[in-house]
């Protein structure tokens, strides 16, 4: 059985960013939980949670699976 999220990833990106950026929000309070957004360092998307935040393993599941996917999504448009 499939558990329901209670984040949602809303595309904030500006028209000028050469990447795309995500802030993570609750989906009961809406309030901001952290940013999704590339780390040159790195070469991947991270995610960046707000100070005080707290987080379920579930949630975190979610995250994770975004952060794959969109890191996925990256690496492969660089290929084509």
């Amino acid at each position: 059985m499939a558990e329901k999220s209670y984040i949602a990833f809303v595309d904030v990106t500006t028209m000028a960013a050469k990447t795309q950026k995500w802030a993570v929000m609750s989906k009961s309070s809406q309030n901001q939980l952290g940013m999704v957004e590339w780390y040159g360092a790195w070469r991947q998307y991270v995610f960046m949670p707000s100070p005080s935040s707290l987080w379920s393993s579930g949630c975190l599941e979610d995250v994770r699976a975004f952060l794959v996917k969109v890191n996925a999504e990256r690496r492969g448009a660089c290929l084509t």
